[in-house]
Parts: C-alpha cells; structure tokens; sequence
C-alpha cells in the first residue's frame, strides 16, 4: 500500500557535513535509546530551554513522519563536562530525577519539542495517551486502497494508565512500540486472549504479521545529532542555537541571560517566579517578555538596556541590587497605566508599547515615588500621562527601540525633576481630523484611543452592564459602531473599520444589532427599554458620542461621525497633557497594523 506523506528533504544531509567541516560530532540515536538516556539522566535541557508546548496535532504530524521514515529534523546536543559544567541542566518534563542513575552526559540544545513527545507518547506519560487505529488500517489493507494518511490513524485519547484496554476497540497503544520485544509481548498477549474467538481470526493474523511490517519503521527510525564539543563557549552555544533551532521555541535574550547568570550564583527563572508569586499585577507583563526586569536593572544601574548586549553588560551585583526595586517599579508602572485606563491586569491588549513600561517603572524608582506626597505624586503622575499618550499617538518606539528606551529614560526623569521639557513632549503629535480617522484600533494609535475609552466607565448599549477591559467587567467585545454587515458597501474598509468607529459591547447586543442600520438600532433599543431619546444619549455619551454626534449616528452620517468622535478623543488627549500640530492631510501618513477581521474578545 501507499501512504501519502510529506516530501522528503536533505535539510539534514546538509547540516551534518556543514558540522563536519566545523569538526561537531554527528551520530545517529534511535528513539528507544533517547528516551532511555533521558529517563536514567545522561540527556537532560539546559536550564534557559523553555516549557514543552507541543500540542497533539504536532505530537501526531511527528510519529507520521517517524513511521514513513522521513526526516524529523536533526537534533542538537552540547556535551557536558561533568566537572565544570557550562549550562546548568534541567530535567525533560515528566522525567523522574529520583530515578536517575546517571550524571548528564549531553545538554538538549534543538530538538526539545520533538525529543519530550516521543518520550511522552513511547513511555504513555503527559496528559494523552497515543494510539494507531488498527482495525481502520487492517480494514483499509483489505479493501485494497493504496492512497491514505496514515496521520489520520492514529489517535490521541484521555490519559489511560492501562492502554491496553483499548486494544478491543480496535486502537493499538503506540507506547508497546517503545521497542520490538515490547510490541511482540503485547501482541502475542493479546492474541493469546482472543484468538480461541474464530471471529477475531482475522485480527489476529493482522497484528501477528501485517501490522508489525508497517511499524517496523517507527522502531528503526534514527534521529540525526549533531554535537557541540564541551568546550564551547557560551557565545558560541547561543549563536550555533539561534541559527539551527528551526523546529523548537526561538531563545531568547532572557534564556540566554538565565544560562550565563546561572553559573555565577543567579536563577533567574527562581526570580521570576517568585516575583510573580508576590507580586500578581506583574504576572501577564514578565510572561510576554522577561527581559523587561533586566532593562530596568540596566537603565538602574546606569547601563545601555540594548536586549542584545544585556547579558553581557550586566554583572551578578546588578541583579542583587536592583531586580526588587525592578518588580516593584513593573508594578508602580502598571498600576499608573491602569489608572489611565490601560486595563493590564486583565490583558496587555490596550498597552500600546511595552517598551513604555521599563522606562517608567525605572523613573518611578529613581524618584522614589511611593515616599512623596499626595500632591508630588499626582503632579508625577500627569506627566506620565502625557509621556503615555504623546509616544503612542505619535508612534515614537516603532523604530530604534533600545536607543530611545535609554535617552527617554534619562529625559522623562529630568522633566518630572526639573521641568525641562522633552522635545518627544514639545513636537506634538502631527493631527488632520479627516486623515487621522483612518487610524484602525491594533495599532499604537488606536490602543491610546481605546484607553481613553475604558477609562470613562461605559456601559453596554442595550444592558445596564460595565463594558471594557479590566477586572469585574462583564465578558464584551470591540464591535463597529456603524454595523460593518450594513455600511461596508457604502464605505471603504478604512473607514469602516477606523478606531473611531468602534465602543465595547456585549456580544449579545451585537447580534441584536449588527444587521441592522443605527437609526433601526437606536429606535429598537428604545423601544425594548422604554427610554426616552434623552436617557439613551445619556447612556451613549459616556461612549464619546455627544449630542451632534448622536444626530449624526442616527441620521446615518458616518464620515461626520467619525470626523466628530476623532474631535472628541483629541480634547481627552489635550486634557491629558498632548500637544497637538495640525497639518495637510498630504503631510501625515497612517502606518496602520495588519486589520483583524474578526471583533476581539475583551
């Protein structure tokens, strides 16, 4: 029979003699023999590798390859030098340290991913338990058909610590073919139970012949290595990673701060943790990007926080000295970016830069904030406002980030402490009413105006229910003021689906009002609630859609809407402290993110 499968490469037959001319080690290793290595201790990852995240269907396209026979990808191992290690280790997941029986002997640099899920599925660990259909094939074997998926056979199912017991539904645990004495225990076990059944006849002479000819494959199967010798230098271990890791999880600088601050008495993986444990606001900002804390230890000891050069600028003293005063100032940050209306502690959707956060969380420390008084404190904060709105309606970290983290560091401090205004404050943001309106919600841009938004406490149109993004608030998404369904043929998708033209409501208001024009919404909201047209401009002013504005939506003129909604938002960021330059329309270019079709869930 054929089975359709993937196209064969020689990615792997490069690799290998590209390492050979650079005098790496190669060999190849059978699955039962890493998965053994690993479970006795001699393959372990090194401590900056990240969490297994394979899902089934990843899990399940791997033994696919695996049985056909094609190139899984090479692996890549550091080996260690048990006196004086590089990398500090750490076990695979769900591998047992108190059964270790040996000392590691190669660290796991590429191919974790891959290496956890044979060893998951082969030993029946993890939350799954992996199957091949076996009466579907044997049934697909009779009928002659030559062209299948064999990926489709197999089968992935609640975790089940006797797999054996699927064997009468027809399923065949991959886990008894760890290796070939296993699988022919396993079938002459089961046979012997069924074959006086002259019914199962036919089953019996499948799993005793046919069946083991088309596995044989996966217990033969090889995966390529390649092997970094022990004394490569860990520059060298982190470029070689970057450059060949294709099928795992990207390192990043924080991984690789982690694998050289390990060695000289600092865990950072420990740190993070327990600033997570203690300090619950930090917890979705420290998970995007750990590398944050350490660009407010450099900017507090007085270091360039470039993300790249960090784990060689900074020395163990700097991490001992800063890192609690880099939590609490994450912390100040975020609570002062929520006061704004950014809503972090339900999700990072309206920050508009997460570069904003070291630069202020470093200030705040620097000023010492939390001892000031209440007037200091609220002066501070309005200008960190300002900061926050300025950089984000002008776009100013879409470029040339590490740069300006530092020189905004340095120049938002000495304006709260001298009043020496920064030229990033004094330009302005650039403003043309009717180009501005083309701004869409995903950028930074449109994040600012949708944190003005959720901070004016709005309601849902129809239900008497808090919308927007932030705790105890109703589950609600960003839907078009002007139904999409309804004015996209009048109106191009740029204007459709300006940032202006959206407000958060629950999704069953949506439905109840999507495919309908906004006069017949506006009348059948009314109309349901028994509200006068005076309550219901009421309910949508705290939406910024003011008295004209209401005319405008129920008259259906959108291009007037809009233009009056982009006005309305400009006086709150003018409140808030931006200046504004007005200019051409032909002076001004809108650099939108890529549009998202669908609402979001907020």
């Amino acid at each position: 029979m054929k089975i359709v499968g993937k196209t064969i490469t020689i990615l792997d037959e490069i690799i290998m003699e590209a390492f050979d001319m650079a005098g790496f080690g190669h060999e190849d290793v059978k699955i039962q023999e890493f998965n053994a290595r690993i479970q006795s201790g001699k393959y372990r990852l090194p401590c900056f590798q990240r969490d297994f995240k394979w899902n089934p269907a990843k899990i399940k396209s791997l033994i696919n390859s695996i049985q056909h026979g094609y190139p899984a990808g090479s692996l890549l191992f550091l080996e260690v030098n048990k006196d004086d290690p590089l990398i500090p280790p750490q076990e695979f997941k769900l591998a047992d340290p108190q059964k270790f029986t040996e000392k590691p002997e190669m660290l796991v640099l590429d191919g974790q991913q891959r290496m956890t899920s044979c060893y998951h599925v082969f030993n029946n660990l993890g939350y799954y338990s992996y199957y091949i259909n076996y009466k579907e094939l044997m049934k697909l074997q009779k009928d002659g058909v030559e062209d299948f998926d064999f990926e489709t056979l197999i089968v992935n199912k609640r975790h089940n610590s006797n797999p054996a017991s699927e064997l009468e539904n027809g399923l065949f645990p991959i886990s008894f073919l760890a290796d070939r004495s296993t699988m022919r225990d396993q079938i002459k076990s089961y046979v012997n139970l069924i074959q006086t059944d002259a019914s199962k006849s036919e089953i019996c002479n499948f799993l005793n012949y046919t069946f083991q000819d088309i596995v044989d494959n996966i217990l033969d199967y090889q995966f390529p290595v390649v092997k970094l010798p022990e004394s490569s230098s860990m520059e060298a271990v982190c470029k070689v990673f970057q450059t060949i890791n294709t099928t795992g999880l990207k390192l990043s600088v924080f991984d690789i701060c982690v694998a050289v601050f390990m060695p000289k008495g600092i865990n950072l993986k420990q740190r993070v943790s327990e600033a997570i444990e203690n300090h619950s606001i930090v917890k979705k900002m420290i998970d995007k990007d750990a590398t944050m804390v350490l660009q407010v230890v450099a900017l507090l000891s007085n270091k360039q926080p470039n993300t790249n050069a960090l784990a060689k600028l900074l020395d163990p003293d700097d991490i001992t000295d800063h890192w609690d005063d880099a939590i609490n100032g994450i912390e100040q940050a975020l609570i002062m970016f929520d006061s704004f209306g950014a809503g972090t502690k339900k999700n990072l959707a309206l920050l508009p830069y997460s570069p904003m956060v070291p630069i202020v969380a470093a200030v705040l420390i620097r000023i010492k904030y939390l001892n000031m008084s209440v007037p200091e404190q609220a002066a501070v904060e309005q200008k960190i406002k300002t900061y926050y709105f300025t950089v984000a309606l002008s776009a100013r970290y879409t470029e040339g980030t590490n740069a300006k983290i530092h020189e905004d560091f340095k120049n938002l401090r000495q304006w709260i402490t001298n009043d020496d205004i920064p030229a990033m404050i004094s330009y302005g943001v650039d403003w043309n009413t009717e180009k501005i309106v083309e701004y869409n919600k995903n950028g930074a841009f449109g994040k600012a105006v949708l944190t003005i938004l959720n901070n004016n406490g709005i309601k849902d149109f129809y239900k008497n229910k808090k919308v927007g993004v932030g705790e105890n608030i109703e589950s609600c998404d960003l839907h078009h003021i002007f139904p999409k369904a309804k004015y996209k043929e009048n109106y191009n998708d740029i204007l459709v689906n300006s940032v202006f033209n959206y407000t958060w409501l629950l999704k069953d208001t949506n439905v109840y009002i999507q495919d309908e024009r906004t006069h017949e919404y506006l009348d059948k909201i009314m109309n349901a609630l028994d509200l006068t047209e005076k309550q219901l401009k009421k309910k949508l002013a705290a939406h910024y859609i003011d008295e004209k504005l209401y005319n405008s939506l129920y008259n259906e003129d959108f291009v007037e809407f809009l233009n009056g909604r982009a006005e309305a938002f400009k006086k709150m960021f003018i409140d808030a402290g931006v200046q504004f330059k007005e200019v051409r329309q032909d002076e001004l270019e809108i650099e939108n993110e890529e549009y998202e079709d669908e609402d979001e869930d907020a």
